[in-house]
């Protein structure tokens, strides 16, 4: 019970609570595969509680490495469209360009942004204004980069 409360916010935990489960599970299985074979006399009782629980566990194994690939490739969250992203910031009133847009997560619960506006208006109001796009869509953890026209972000240091 300790590990389901915190498995939702780290891979490790989640991991870490699968494991505990699945054995659990297996530890179940192998009682009634005994009892089974014990009353019945039937020989592969622990075989087919074997592959039951293989069947079960195999799924959660498989969500939770695509969660941890997901994490070290940087890919963008899945509840998150890009482009709509996109598009929304540059819908802020303001803004003339949007480049240099990433989101990725950090760790579950935690998805990150850093994206660069060109905006000959207010950049404080562009910013507050960004900000908010990025709120609406659960990006708490942003850096946004408030560009002039007139500034010359070509150059890489």
């Amino acid at each position: 019970m300790l590990l389901r409360s915190q498995s939702e916010g780290s891979l490790a935990v989640k991991g870490a609570y699968m494991e505990v489960i699945a054995d659990t599970v297996g530890s179940l299985g192998v009682l009634i595969a005994g009892i089974v074979t014990v009353t019945t006399h039937w020989p592969y009782a622990d075989v087919v509680v074997a592959v039951l629980v293989a069947l079960w566990v195999l799924p959660r194994a498989f969500s939770l490495a695509r969660a941890a690939l997901r994490i070290l490739s940087e890919t963008s969250p899945a509840h998150i469209d890009v482009e709509e992203l996109r598009s929304a910031l540059g819908g802020v009133d303001g803004v003339t360009q949007v480049h240099d847009l990433h989101v990725w997560t950090l760790s579950p619960g935690k998805d990150m942004c850093t994206v660069h506006l060109i905006s000959a208006s207010d950049s404080t109001r562009v910013l507050n204004d960004a900000r908010e796009v990025l709120h609406e869509r659960g990006l708490e953890h942003a850096t946004v980069q408030i560009e002039t026209r007139d500034s010359d972000c070509s150059e890489s240091f």
